[in-house]
Order: C-alpha cells, then sequence, then structure tokens
C-alpha cells in the first residue's frame, strides 16, 4: 500500500503512517515511507494517540521542509504477545530506552515493534524504527542498541503455562472469583479458530457448582442451539474448523438463545465498535454455560458474554481467548487470571508451531549470539 501511494503522490511529498506495535516492518515499507509511528501500549490504548504523532510528525516536516528518513533495524527473533505488556517486564524496559532516545537531537520518533509472531512470511522478525531529519549515524546507532536491547531480553518474554485440568482446580479453589482461564492459544483475535474444546473438557469433567463461562466458534451447533431455545439437546460441539488441534466434545445441557448477537466493546480498547457473532446461543450444562457464535469475533472483552446475557463477574470461572488485551478490559471485573498449556494456532509455544517462510536463523527456532552489526535500511532517496 505504501509503494502505491508512493507510486501515486511522486518522491517529494512525504509520507508518514502509523502502525499497530505487532506490525512486521520490512524494508518495502521503510522504503515507501519517510516515517512509521507504532502503538507504545499494550494492551492497546493510544490508538488515537498514535495517529495524533504520525499527524504531528508529517505536518512538522511539511512545515519545515525538513526531509525525514526512517532508519530500520530488524532483529531475528519472535516472541509471544502474554509477557509483552507495555507497563512493566522486557518490553516496557525497551519502550523506556526508547523514550529516551527521542530527546536526542535531529530524533524524530522511536518505535519498537515485537511483530504478530504467527505469520509465517519471509521477513519475519522484531524491529528497532527510528525517525529523523537530521543527518548522521545517530539514528542507526539507536536503532542498533534497541534491537541489541531486544535480544538480550528474549528469554524473559517466555510464558509459565498450567494445564487445563490443574488450571480448572486452581480457579475453583481460588478463595472468590471470577478468575479468568486465558486460553490464548485459541485466540481469534490472534488468527486461531476459537473452537479449541481442551478447556472445555476439563470443565465438564470438573462438572463446577459455581458460574462458569465459555466461548466457542461453531457455526452448525449456534444455529442449532438457537434454533432449540429453552429446549434440552445433545450434540458434539467445537473442534470442527480445525481439526488438526482440536476434538468436538459432545454436551447435553438446555438450549438459550443470545440477548444479543452483536458485541460493543467497552473495556477500553476499541470502546464503541461493534462483532456480530452471527447466529448466538448459550448452553447451560448445569453451572457450566457454553457460549456458542457463528461467526468469530475478538473474545478479550466481557461484553462478549453479556450480549448474550451472561454476567462475567458474577461466574467463579471466565474463559478468554486473548494473550494481553484482557488485562485492560477485565481489570474491573477479574480476580486473577490463569495462562492455560492449551493447543490452539496463536499458542505461545512457538516451537511447536510449523514455520515454513519465516527467515531462519530465528528465535525461538535457533539460539545463537546475535549482534546487530551495521545492517540497517533507510528510507530512500525520495520524499520530505
Amino acid at each position: 500500500m505504501l509503494e502505491r501511494v508512493r507510486d501515486l503522490v511522486g518522491p517529494d511529498l512525504p509520507i508518514v503512517a502509523s502502525l499497530d506495535l505487532h506490525a512486521n516492518v520490512t524494508e518495502r515499507m521503510v522504503r515507501s515511507a519517510n516515517g512509521l509511528v507504532g502503538f507504545r501500549s499494550y494492551p492497546h490504548v493510544d490508538t488515537f494517540e498514535t495517529g495524533e504523532r504520525a499527524a504531528e510528525l508529517l505536518f512538522s516536516a511539511l512545515e519545515s521542509g525538513r526531509r525525514l528518513t526512517t532508519v530500520l533495524r530488524k532483529v531475528p527473533m519472535i516472541v509471544p504477545p502474554e509477557n509483552a505488556q507495555t507497563d512493566r517486564g522486557p518490553l516496557a524496559e525497551v519502550l523506556a530506552a526508547a523514550r529516551r532516545a527521542e530527546k536526542r537531537p535531529g530524533i524524530r520518533s522511536v518505535s519498537i515493534f515485537p511483530v504478530q509472531p504467527w505469520l509465517d512470511v519471509p521477513e519475519l522478525g522484531c524491529a528497532a524504527v527510528v525517525v529523523t531529519d537530521g543527518a548522521g549515524d545517530a539514528p542507526r546507532r539507536v536503532a542498533g542498541e534497541l534491537a541489541a536491547m531486544l535480544w538480550e531480553r528474549r528469554h524473559a518474554f517466555r510464558v509459565p503455562l498450567v494445564p487445563p485440568d490443574e488450571a480448572v482446580r486452581r480457579a475453583l479453589a481460588a478463595p472468590e472469583g471470577p478468575i479468568l482461564l486465558v486460553d490464548s492459544a485459541d485466540g481469534t483475535s490472534s488468527g486461531a479458530s476459537g473452537d479449541s474444546t481442551a478447556i472445555l473438557r476439563a470443565l465438564l469433567a470438573a462438572a463446577p457448582s459455581a458460574p462458569a463461562l465459555v466461548s466457542l466458534v461453531d457455526p452448525p451447533a449456534a444455529r442449532r442451539v438457537a434454533e432449540s431455545h429453552d429446549l434440552d439437546v445433545r450434540l458434539a460441539v467445537g473442534g470442527h474448523l480445525d481439526p488438526a488441534r482440536h476434538l468436538p466434545v459432545e454436551v447435553a445441557g438446555r438450549a438459550r438463545r443470545a440477548a444479543s448477537s452483536v458485541v460493543t466493546f467497552t473495556g477500553g480498547i476499541g470502546d464503541g465498535l461493534t462483532a456480530d457473532m452471527g447466529a448466538a446461543a448459550v448452553l447451560e450444562v448445569g453451572a457450566l454455560k457454553i457460549l456458542l457464535m457463528e461467526n468469530p469475533v475478538p473474545c478479550y472483552d466481557p461484553a462478549l458474554y453479556r450480549a448474550a446475557g451472561l454476567e462475567p463477574s458474577d461466574a467463579r470461572i471466565v474463559v478468554v481467548k486473548s494473550p494481553n488485551n484482557f488485562r485492560r478490559a477485565y481489570r474491573d471485573v477479574a480476580r486473577d487470571w490463569i495462562y492455560v498449556d492449551a493447543p490452539g494456532a496463536s499458542s505461545p509455544r512457538l516451537e511447536a508451531l510449523r514455520f515454513e517462510r519465516a527467515p531462519r536463523p530465528l528465535y525461538p527456532f535457533d539460539d545463537w549470539d546475535w549482534r546487530p552489526g551495521d545492517r540497517s535500511v533507510a528510507t530512500g532517496g525520495r520524499g520530505g
């Protein structure tokens, strides 16, 4: 897209783009754009502010006539996002260094991109991006320093995981809830199918007496349960969309139509945006409530269950399918959370996934004494 825009506006007009901090920044992007500006928050709460910063950078370049240049330094690593929040931990330390670097003369913006790791593409990797309107080697040095900081912290991103049966046991033994069971491996907003039955099986085996909520993407089951409102039904749910990782499980319970099929997000991320579950219904198996949906929607917000007429704050266990954004959306609801060791296309166990196009060597598949060296890519001789 940036190349197309460059072709339209010609070589002299500056181009600035704002990006999710999980963007996979490539050499082609840098060569076509003068400035790339990334989110600074994860969970993502600064989308509007990032747009403002990008606009201010662009207008400043237009007014001053000073040419913007972007320097990219790729890091041959991918990390799970569960431990990549920006208020603490390894990524927060690198971002703090990036904010300090922005105070150096001539450096207008510094962004760190820990990349969405479930992309099987040739130029996959984390990145440090520096936008400058000055000259000299400072931007390349800064990009290299930040790239080295990311690499040095690669092991700190690892996620402690708990098997499903143990996670359910711990949640039920907690003095109070809700306890979130985080099935980030089945995160629909991460690209997974949303139809994992791993935690559902553990919940069925435990037969909790306290309310427990779980969601599943299963179009045929959602339609059948919605059509069977207030009737007892028996059917196999889940495990149809990603059969290599998940298996259906047979359940019997009382069918209820969802109060609404439209989720309106209110948890502090994308507030006011909506998503349509399509056919949506709840299958009640004792205290266990299974939300079945026809369409995959983001599952990080308690608004998902509330749309169906279920209240997460009244439950002992709530299954969320999100690696990190739930921390913000459930901040006033959850007493605690447990990352569950379950299979899925967005598993934090990156080594267990099959990559065919990604470059090698690449951490965590390979671990070696990498150093940034002198290789970096900068905006080509055009724009600004």
